[in-house]
C-alpha cells in the first residue's frame, strides 16, 4: 500500500516535470537560424528601359540651318520642359565677350560671400553699373575695370572652382599686343552651356534672379534674337571678334523654356549670324508646333 503510494506520488512528480518543460519549449524564441525574417522582400528590378526619345529633331534643324556657313560651329540646346540635349562635338573656341557672363557670375559670388555690394564704387562706378554695361551693351572699359579689380588669376581660379573647364581669361578686352602673343580667352558649348542651366535652375533665387534680369536686358539683337516674336522673353549674351561670331541664350516660350549655344570660327560674320538667327527661330517654331 505504501509502495503504491509512493510510486503514485513518483509518477505525479515526473507528469508535472514534463508538462513544464513541453510549456517551456512553446516559450522559448526561436534560435537566430530560425528567427523569422521581418524585412520585406525587395521589389524585384524593374526590366523596363526608360521610353526612347521620340520627339523633334532639334540637332538636325540646327545643322540644317547652318548648311550656308563654311566656318567652324559648336552648338548645345537643351530643352527643360522635356529634358532633352541635343549637342555636336564641344570644344575650346574663342570666347570673345561670351566670357562676360562668368566674370558677372564671379562678381555676384564675392557679393554672396559679403565681401562686396551691388552698389559699392568701383572706380567712380557702381558694381551694379558696371555689371550692367559689361553684359547689355558689352561695354569693354567696363569688363577690364571689372577684371583689373577683381585680377585675372582669382577668375580663373573661380573658372576651376566651378568645373569650366575650358574657360579661361588670358588678356583683357581689346588688348591687341596680347592678341600679338598669342594670348586669348577661351570657352566651350558645354561650358557656356553648364552656366545656362544654373542660372535656370536658379532662376527664382539671387544672385542668379538678378544675373537673368540682367541678360534678359540685352540691346544686342543681331544673331538668336534677330528673328524673334516682338515680345519673346530671352536673356542672352553676344560676342564677337574678326573670325568669331557667338551668341547663347535662354529662350521662354508658352511651352517650355530652352537654352542654346552658338559659337563660330571663320566663315563669314553675315553667314554665322544668319545661321544662328533661324537656329533659334526654327527651335522657337518647333516647340510651339507652328
Amino acid at each position: 500500500m505504501n509502495i503504491s503510494k509512493s510510486l503514485r506520488t513518483a509518477l505525479t512528480i515526473l507528469l508535472a516535470i514534463l508538462l513544464c518543460c513541453g510549456c517551456a519549449a512553446k516559450t522559448m524564441p526561436p534560435s537566430p537560424t530560425e528567427a523569422p525574417n521581418l524585412r520585406p522582400s525587395p521589389e524585384p528590378a524593374s526590366s523596363e528601359s526608360p521610353a526612347p526619345y521620340s520627339g523633334p529633331d532639334y540637332g538636325s534643324i540646327i545643322t540644317e540651318s547652318f548648311a550656308g556657313f563654311d566656318g567652324q560651329y559648336s552648338y548645345s540646346f537643351h530643352h527643360y520642359g522635356a529634358d532633352v540635349r541635343f549637342a555636336n562635338e564641344s570644344k575650346k573656341m574663342k570666347s570673345a565677350s561670351v566670357i562676360k557672363l562668368f566674370i558677372m557670375e564671379y562678381a555676384y559670388s564675392r557679393v554672396v560671400a559679403g565681401e562686396l555690394k551691388t552698389d559699392d564704387q568701383i572706380s567712380g562706378q557702381t558694381l551694379a553699373s558696371l555689371i550692367e554695361a559689361m553684359i547689355t551693351v558689352s561695354d569693354n572699359n567696363a569688363t577690364n575695370i571689372l577684371i583689373e579689380h577683381f585680377t585675372m588669376d582669382k577668375l580663373n581660379d573661380f573658372f576651376v572652382s566651378c568645373q569650366y573647364t575650358d574657360t579661361v581669361l588670358q588678356r583683357k578686352m581689346l588688348d591687341t599686343a596680347a592678341v600679338a602673343r598669342g594670348e586669348e580667352n577661351y570657352t566651350s558649348a558645354s561650358d557656356v552651356t553648364a552656366f545656362l542651366d544654373k542660372l535656370y535652375a536658379n532662376k527664382d533665387n539671387f544672385p542668379y534672379n538678378e544675373m537673368l534680369d540682367v541678360m534678359k536686358r540685352q540691346k544686342i539683337a543681331t544673331k538668336l534674337r534677330r528673328d524673334m516674336p516682338a515680345g519673346i522673353e530671352m536673356a542672352s549674351k553676344t560676342g564677337e571678334l574678326s573670325d568669331t561670331e557667338n551668341d547663347v541664350a535662354l529662350v521662354f516660350t508658352s511651352n517650355g523654356d530652352y537654352a542654346i549655344v552658338c559659337l563660330t570660327s571663320g566663315g563669314t560674320a553675315t553667314a554665322a549670324r544668319n545661321a544662328m538667327a533661324v537656329t533659334c527661330r526654327k527651335l522657337y517654331d518647333t516647340l510651339l508646333g507652328e
